[in-house]
């Protein structure tokens, strides 16, 4: 199937490179509600680019393709990167996720530095937090929570 390209204005669009497109497709929608724009996909079923909707943010996804240096976290043994998607109600995201088949990496609880949320792995080695902006904390009020974290009492 072919959708075209379609124009957009954003600066900066993430690609997440996959083995196994096709069921990535299936997946996001499921997982954070993701929104298939445009695919192009060769004769023989692999999908070469496909846009994303994610909120307000298109992301790219294709399949794995070595020749161009293009491999997935799967392929590479883990993610460096951690997307970072900001939700109404972490909780809820977070469940959503795992529920469409993600790993809970760090549960939902609310961050020294002033956000809820939790960390997942979905089933194409990719990492996210669900995040939500709960509270503005002081540098200071921040490293007072790091200590007394780290000192057991938090």
């Amino acid at each position: 199937m072919f959708i075209p390209m379609q124009p957009h204005n954003q600066s900066l669009t993430i690609s997440l490179t996959v083995v196994g497109a096709a069921a990535a497709l299936e997946h996001y929608p499921k997982a954070v509600n993701a929104e298939l724009v445009q695919k192009f996909a060769m004769p023989n079923g692999d999908i070469v680019h496909a846009t994303l909707k994610i909120q307000d943010t298109l992301v790219y996804l294709s399949e794995e393709f070595p020749q161009w240096k293009a491999l997935s976290p799967k392929t590479l043994g883990g993610c460096p990167s951690l997307i970072c998607l900001q939700v109404e109600d972490p909780d809820a995201a977070h469940a959503q996720a795992v529920a469409a088949g993600a790993e809970v990496i760090d549960p939902v609880q609310d961050y020294l530095w002033g956000e809820r949320g939790g960390v997942v792995v979905d089933p194409f080695g990719y990492r996210w937090a669900f995040t939500k902006h709960i509270e503005d904390v002081s540098e200071e009020e921040m490293f007072r929570r790091a200590m007394e974290q780290m000192s057991g009492q938090g």
